[in-house]
């Protein structure tokens, strides 16, 4: 079955012939840097890539906005 995915930033449906879309999984860790039974996926639709807002998007959406 196809689900349609969605941009974590923009969160506008990403087309399937956008083909510099990525998406990234990174596995949870506790406070002590541990790794925990959990992961965090996140989809990136090309604009935000061509644009260079991935890396810092990424970042806000991984520690906050105090980071």
């Amino acid at each position: 079955m196809f689900e349609r995915r969605i941009c974590s930033f923009t969160k506008r449906p990403i087309a399937s012939s956008d083909k510099s879309s990525v998406q990234i999984t990174l596995a949870d860790i506790d406070e002590n840097g541990r790794l925990l039974n959990t992961i965090s996926t996140y989809d990136v639709c090309g604009v935000v890539r061509r644009n260079g807002l991935s890396d810092g998007y990424l970042t806000d959406k991984i520690f906050g906005e105090e980071y």
